[in-house]
C-alpha cells in the first residue's frame, strides 16, 4: 500500500462534495500522515523484534541506538528470542516475517526468567540498568513509514476508512468559514453534515479498535 492509493481513494469517495474545489492531494497527504499514523500508531503500532549484540552496547552507559529513528515505545527486553512460530527466513541480512501476532499473547506466552531491565530515552535510544551479559532481544513498536509502504496489506481497509473520516471533517472544516446560506427556512451551513458525519464514522472506527483492535503486525528484524 502506498499513500497515493489511498489519497485517490479518498477523493474517489468524495467526488461528490467537489473535493477537488476545496483541498488538494498534498493536504490530504498531510491529514493521513498528521492524523491518520498517529492513530494508527497508538492502537495498531508497527511491532518489530531484534537481537543486538551485546558488543553493540556502550560500555559505560550500557545503551545503544536502535535503527529506526521513530521508536514510539520499547515493550520489552530479554535475554532469550522470543517463541514466534511460524518464520520464513528470506536471506541471513534480511527480514525474518512472522506471523501477525497479539502483541499480548507473545509477551504473556513468555517465561520472564530471562526478562531485562530497561529505560527508553526517545527517540530511539535503549538504555539497561545492568551491564549486559549477553545478546539481548528487544521487542519495540516504531511508527509507521509517512508513505504508508510498511503498513500490511491487513489494514488497508482501516486506513482508507480513517483518512477518509478525517479528510471529511478537515473539508468540514473548511467550509464553516465561507459556506452558509440563509434560506426561508432558515440558515443551512454545508459544512456541519460533511463534517459530522466524519467525526461519527472516526468515533465509531475508534470503538470498535477499542473493542476489538485487529492483530499486530510484529516482525523479527
Amino acid at each position: 500500500m502506498h499513500i497515493t492509493e489511498v489519497v485517490e481513494y479518498v477523493k474517489g469517495m468524495l467526488t461528490g462534495y467537489a473535493i477537488d474545489l476545496e483541498i488538494d492531494d498534498q493536504q490530504i497527504q498531510n491529514i493521513i500522515k498528521n492524523s491518520v499514523i498517529s492513530i494508527l500508531n497508538q492502537y495498531v503500532p508497527q511491532v518489530k523484534i531484534r537481537t543486538i549484540p551485546q558488543a553493540n552496547f556502550d560500555n559505560t552507559t550500557w545503551t545503544v541506538e536502535l535503527p529506526e529513528q521513530q521508536v514510539v515505545n520499547i515493550l520489552h527486553v530479554s535475554t532469550k528470542p522470543f517463541p514466534l512460530y511460524p518464520l520464513t527466513l528470506a536471506n541471513q541480512q534480511s527480514l525474518i516475517i512472522a506471523q501477525e501476532f497479539v502483541l499480548n499473547r507473545i509477551i504473556d506466552s513468555y517465561s520472564y526468567i530471562y526478562d531485562v531491565r530497561f529505560s527508553f530515552i526517545p527517540p530511539n535510544k535503549l538504555q539497561l540498568y545492568n551491564q549486559p551479559m549477553s545478546d539481548v532481544v528487544v521487542m519495540y513498536s516504531c511508527s509507521y513509514k509517512d508513505d504508508l509502504s510498511d503498513v500490511p496489506n491487513s489494514l488497508e481497509y482501516l486506513v482508507k476508512a480513517l483518512a477518509l473520516a478525517n479528510v471529511k471533517i478537515a473539508i468540514g472544516n473548511i467550509r464553516t468559514k465561507y459556506q452558509s446560506f440563509d434560506t426561508p427556512f432558515g440558515s443551512i451551513t454545508l459544512a456541519y453534515d460533511i463534517k459530522q458525519e466524519g467525526m461519527d464514522e472516526l468515533r465509531t472506527i475508534i470503538e470498535e479498535l477499542k473493542a476489538s483492535p485487529p492483530p499486530i503486525p510484529v516482525m523479527v528484524v
